[in-house]
């Protein structure tokens, strides 16, 4: 079985930035922690932290996927299905928009993006065509 990565970012930023930190764990070896820090998906570099200094960010799982649009004779899905670890709805938004730009996807081809929270194994919002992210009572999560 696969295992989800861990993000964490600092709880009391010490510098500008610190606060948008989020930073991928390599290791964890008793109160320390090895993380890799990167920006737009490219490792920057690895450092070295007190667990105490860090809290967990909270991960939710995407699963993108396309179904056939029979208006235009297709009855099968027309991209092949992928799966994504995000850590915010904006970052869902950004992905489900690239995916569907990668497949050139119409509206009729996006069935609705379920966002699960990977701790509790839950969705807790969905991201529509337009890469809006939807709540469970239907309402528009600001992002």
């Amino acid at each position: 079985m696969k295992t989800e990565p861990i993000f964490m970012k600092f709880k009391e930023p010490k510098e500008a930035g610190d606060d948008k930190a989020v930073m991928k764990v390599v290791e964890m070896r008793g109160d320390r922690v090895l993380v890799e820090h990167q920006t737009g998906g490219t490792l920057q570099q690895q450092a070295v932290y007190l667990l105490k200094d860090l809290v967990k960010v909270k991960q939710y799982r995407i699963n993108l996927e396309s179904v056939g649009n029979p208006d235009y004779a297709q009855y099968a899905p027309v991209s092949n299905p992928e799966t994504a670890t995000v850590t915010t709805f904006k970052e869902a938004s950004k992905v489900c928009r690239e995916y569907i730009e990668k497949w050139n996807l119409g509206g009729g081809n996006w069935p609705s993006c379920a966002v699960i929270d990977i701790a509790t194994h839950k969705k807790v919002a969905s991201v529509s065509y337009n890469c809006r992210v939807w709540d469970l009572d239907g309402k528009e999560v600001e992002i």
